[in-house]
């Protein structure tokens, strides 16, 4: 068995600073929006009350939407943007390590 390091939030944020400007524009635009507020009628409609797998943060799945129309991504691309590209994966909030959504699950939020 392979010895390796699981990486955390801390390191995930330290890297994040690191290599994410603090002049960068999804740096600034997270600090100035509070996504949170902004979905939270989004919360309401979408309750999990019979089960199931846990669903997608609203903020996450809604940042995803903005990313889309910002970068003129499709679904597909947007999943792979927000998976590969650094700035994208900060602004959502995700750890390095971590995939995106994938691109069924933004069609059918949109939807």
């Amino acid at each position: 068995m392979k010895n390796f390091i699981i990486p955390n939030a801390y390191l995930s944020s330290t890297v994040y600073d690191n290599l994410v400007p603090k002049d960068d524009f999804l740096r600034l635009l997270l600090e100035l929006i509070d996504w949170r507020e902004m979905v939270w009628d989004l919360c309401k409609l979408a309750k999990n009350d019979e089960g199931g797998r846990p669903r997608y943060n609203h903020a996450l799945l809604f940042k995803m939407l903005f990313l889309s129309f910002l970068f003129d991504t499709s679904d597909r691309d947007t999943e792979e943007l927000c998976t590969n590209n650094i700035r994208c994966k900060f602004f959502l909030g995700l750890e390095l390590q971590e995939n995106a959504p994938d691109f069924t699950t933004l069609c059918r939020f949109r939807n």
